[in-house]
């Protein structure tokens, strides 16, 4: 799983001005395929300005980019809903990390 650092690193176009990131762990591999797949959708790429867990969502906010880069961005934050930010479960619902059980129940 790479870090956010490396993510800046590697898509330097993506994090101009280094945006807010507050994920749990498990969203950033999320985080590193949403920007392999936004580069790859083809230039001008969105900048991220803020990426977060509001609640149990992932937020993304962005500026620029085409309508193929926001619908991206809308399917890995619907993707997200999917993951459980910090054990990473698919579907979260049976285990022992924690946050599973405070959000399930």
């Amino acid at each position: 799983m790479p870090t956010l650092d490396e993510l800046e690193k590697r898509y330097p176009a993506l994090f101009v001005n280094r945006p807010y990131v507050a994920v749990g762990p498990a969203w950033i591999d999320l985080l590193a395929r949403l920007c392999a797949d936004l580069t790859a959708a083809g230039t001008p790429p969105p900048r991220l300005l803020e990426v977060k867990q509001k609640y149990t969502d992932l937020q993304i906010c962005f500026a620029g980019g085409t309508e193929k880069h926001e619908e991206l961005i809308r399917r890995y934050e619907r993707e997200a809903d999917t993951i459980c930010p910090f054990c990473g479960d698919l579907p979260c619902r049976e285990n022992d990390c924690g946050y599973c059980r405070m959000t399930t129940q």
